[in-house]
């Protein structure tokens, strides 16, 4: 039977202590020389050697595994960041645990609760809830948690999120400046959902400032996307109302209402920009790979951040947060650009 290596083995084979083997294994490289470094690292991968896990998690007292926790995973936006969290912690040997909270604040309660028993050393959390206790109460007894795009009210916690609630100014002047009428976003409900009522709230602002519209309110519709007779009748509403004033523009609140909106304007055969204009974010992280608002009829204007890179950061900085617990939170933002193409262009 063949003799399973040990980590004596290894140090034996290079010449050198098995602390330094240890630390070699654990990417403390910056406590030894780059010669030795490559030397361990060849035997290594000569050798096949892969070190016992469970014993080095014993040791540590960490599982190495990392609770995820997604708002809704039926989101484009979730499965990038999904994808993002992945491979930054894969990369540095732990093990994610993915779970899907349904926007419901219940279940996400309990599935941290789930998550926790199998010892993860800290939360990566895309919650469902602004309002939440029960992160508050978690990260104050020392749970290691990283926010994931979305805030939490009356508490410091590290988050890692985006700029695009900042480029509704720069969104307005365009819109203003091609000739549209004073525009409506849409959205599902927000109220409770930090990242939509900020943009509700930036909108909101914009069109006040740039528009001069006393009562910004008036021009967010709120929606429930799945029915998609009451979202045409809305759409149409709007334009009535425009007709004999000029051409109006609406926008969606994140990429699955912007795309359901056009849906819905395909469907009643309006022209794009002629009868309608539209545009709204794009958080899918596809335009690496295909630019699907570029492709869409003549191209949609968009509101771009990289979703994929959000996750990686998240999961960067929750093990930071773990192998530093007394530093400061942190806040890192993922920038925003504006992508002006032919769904907004009237001149």
């Amino acid at each position: 039977m063949k003799k399973k290596l040990t980590i004596t083995d290894i140090a034996n084979a290079a010449g050198v202590s098995k602390t330094t083997v240890s630390r070699y294994l654990n990417k403390r490289y910056d406590l030894m020389s780059e010669v030795t470094k490559k030397r361990i690292e060849s035997i290594v991968k000569m050798t096949g050697y892969r070190p016992n896990a469970a014993a080095q998690n014993l040791k540590s007292k960490r599982t190495k595994m990392i609770g995820v926790t997604i708002a809704d995973m039926f989101s484009p936006f979730s499965s990038a960041l999904i994808l993002g969290i992945s491979n930054a912690l894969e990369s540095e040997g732990y093990q994610p645990l993915f779970v899907n909270c349904s926007d419901s604040l219940d279940k996400e309660k309990e599935l941290i609760s789930s998550l926790l028993a199998r010892g993860v050393d800290g939360l990566l959390v895309n919650t469902v809830a602004y309002q939440n206790l029960n992160l508050v109460n978690l990260a104050t007894s020392g749970t290691p948690i990283v926010l994931c795009d979305r805030f939490v009210e009356d508490f410091n916690f590290d988050i890692v999120t985006n700029t695009l609630h900042e480029l509704f100014p720069q969104v307005l002047s365009h819109l203003k400046d091609q000739g549209f009428l004073p525009p409506y976003l849409f959205s599902q409900p927000y109220t409770n959902n930090s990242s939509r009522f900020m943009r509700v709230n930036s909108f909101c602002d914009s069109l006040k400032k740039i528009y001069d519209i006393e009562d910004p309110s008036k021009h967010v519709v709120q929606i429930d996307i799945s029915d998609a007779k009451a979202v045409q009748d809305k759409i149409l509403k709007i334009i009535n109302n425009s007709h004999s004033f000029g051409t109006p523009c609406i926008l969606g609140v994140n990429a699955v209402t912007t795309l359901n909106l056009l849906t819905q304007i395909t469907s009643l055969n309006l022209r794009v920009p002629g009868d309608i204009g539209i545009c709204g974010p794009d958080d899918w992280s596809w335009k690496k790979y295909i630019d699907i608002f570029k492709i869409i009829n003549t191209g949609i204007s968009s509101m771009v951040f990289d979703s994929l890179e959000l996750g990686r950061q998240a999961a960067k900085l929750l093990l930071k947060r773990i192998n530093n617990p007394d530093m400061p939170k942190q806040t890192i933002t993922v920038p925003s650009e504006f992508i002006i193409r032919n769904s907004t262009l009237l001149k």
